[in-house]
Protein backbone atom coordinates (compact mmCIF):
# COMPACT_ATOMS: atom_id res chain seq x y z
CA UNK A 1 0.00 0.00 0.00
CA UNK A 2 2.81 2.38 0.95
CA UNK A 3 4.13 1.89 -2.67
CA UNK A 4 0.77 4.39 -4.05
CA UNK A 5 0.61 6.83 -0.95
CA UNK A 6 2.68 9.85 -2.07
CA UNK A 7 5.87 10.65 -0.90
CA UNK A 8 4.91 13.48 2.23
CA UNK A 9 2.02 10.87 3.42
CA UNK A 10 4.32 8.00 3.33
CA UNK A 11 6.28 9.73 5.52
CA UNK A 12 3.99 10.76 7.45
CA UNK A 13 2.99 7.11 8.02
CA UNK A 14 6.32 5.78 8.26
CA UNK A 15 7.17 8.36 11.08
CA UNK A 16 4.21 7.40 13.43
CA UNK A 17 4.79 3.82 13.18
CA UNK A 18 8.62 4.58 14.28
CA UNK A 19 6.98 7.01 17.01
CA UNK A 20 9.82 10.02 15.61
CA UNK A 21 7.11 12.91 15.89
CA UNK A 22 10.01 15.17 14.45
CA UNK A 23 10.09 13.57 11.36
CA UNK A 24 6.35 13.68 11.09
CA UNK A 25 6.04 16.95 12.03
CA UNK A 26 8.50 17.92 8.93
CA UNK A 27 5.52 16.96 6.76
CA UNK A 28 3.28 20.20 7.71
CA UNK A 29 3.39 23.55 5.87
CA UNK A 30 3.84 26.11 8.50
CA UNK A 31 0.29 27.09 8.50
CA UNK A 32 -1.09 23.48 8.29
CA UNK A 33 -4.51 22.60 10.03
CA UNK A 34 -5.51 19.37 11.94
CA UNK A 35 -9.19 18.11 13.04
CA UNK A 36 -8.86 14.81 15.24
CA UNK A 37 -11.62 14.30 18.23
CA UNK A 38 -13.29 17.15 17.57
CA UNK A 39 -10.66 19.13 18.23
CA UNK A 40 -8.47 21.88 15.80
CA UNK A 41 -4.99 22.44 15.74
CA UNK A 42 -3.18 25.19 13.43
CA UNK A 43 0.35 25.56 12.71
CA UNK A 44 3.22 24.29 13.31
CA UNK A 45 3.54 24.21 17.58
CA UNK A 46 -0.01 23.45 18.02
CA UNK A 47 0.48 20.68 15.60
CA UNK A 48 3.96 19.15 17.16
CA UNK A 49 2.06 19.84 20.41
CA UNK A 50 -1.05 17.35 19.16
CA UNK A 51 1.80 15.00 17.82
CA UNK A 52 3.41 14.78 20.93
CA UNK A 53 0.61 13.83 22.96
CA UNK A 54 -1.30 11.55 20.84
CA UNK A 55 2.14 9.42 20.63
CA UNK A 56 2.79 9.36 24.08
CA UNK A 57 -1.19 8.64 25.14
CA UNK A 58 -1.93 6.02 21.92
CA UNK A 59 1.28 4.44 20.56
CA UNK A 60 -0.65 4.32 18.16
CA UNK A 61 0.57 2.26 14.73
CA UNK A 62 -1.00 2.93 11.01
CA UNK A 63 -1.32 0.44 8.41
CA UNK A 64 -2.47 1.79 5.24
CA UNK A 65 -5.15 0.07 3.88
CA UNK A 66 -6.87 1.50 1.00
CA UNK A 67 -6.45 5.22 -0.42
CA UNK A 68 -8.40 7.59 -2.58
CA UNK A 69 -9.06 11.06 -3.78
CA UNK A 70 -12.18 13.24 -2.84
CA UNK A 71 -12.26 16.37 -5.08
CA UNK A 72 -8.67 17.04 -4.54
CA UNK A 73 -8.24 15.61 -1.22
CA UNK A 74 -6.29 12.58 -0.53
CA UNK A 75 -8.11 10.23 1.80
CA UNK A 76 -6.37 6.78 3.42
CA UNK A 77 -8.08 4.28 4.95
CA UNK A 78 -5.77 2.95 8.28
CA UNK A 79 -6.14 0.09 10.92
CA UNK A 80 -5.21 2.27 14.03
CA UNK A 81 -3.80 0.03 16.81
CA UNK A 82 -2.65 1.10 19.49
CA UNK A 83 -3.17 1.73 24.14
CA UNK A 84 -7.02 3.05 23.63
CA UNK A 85 -10.03 1.47 23.98
CA UNK A 86 -11.76 -0.65 21.50
CA UNK A 87 -8.24 -1.01 19.42
CA UNK A 88 -7.67 -1.93 16.31
CA UNK A 89 -10.03 0.56 14.96
CA UNK A 90 -10.52 1.41 11.09
CA UNK A 91 -10.18 5.81 10.89
CA UNK A 92 -10.05 7.86 7.29
CA UNK A 93 -7.25 10.53 6.88
CA UNK A 94 -8.55 13.23 4.59
CA UNK A 95 -4.76 14.67 3.51
CA UNK A 96 -4.81 18.68 1.57
CA UNK A 97 -1.25 18.94 0.39
CA UNK A 98 0.45 21.85 -1.24
CA UNK A 99 3.81 21.80 -2.68
CA UNK A 100 4.85 18.38 -1.07
CA UNK A 101 3.50 19.32 2.42
CA UNK A 102 0.09 18.57 4.24
CA UNK A 103 -1.71 21.93 4.45
CA UNK A 104 -4.94 19.89 5.98
CA UNK A 105 -5.49 16.93 7.84
CA UNK A 106 -9.24 15.46 9.25
CA UNK A 107 -9.15 12.30 11.17
CA UNK A 108 -12.08 10.54 11.16
CA UNK A 109 -14.27 7.00 11.48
Amino acid sequence: MDSTLNPTLAAYLQANNERNTTAQLACFSPHAVVTDEEKTHRGLAEIGNWLAETSAAYAAVFEATDMGDEGGVTVVACLVSGSFPGSPIRLRFFFTLAEDKITALTIRQ
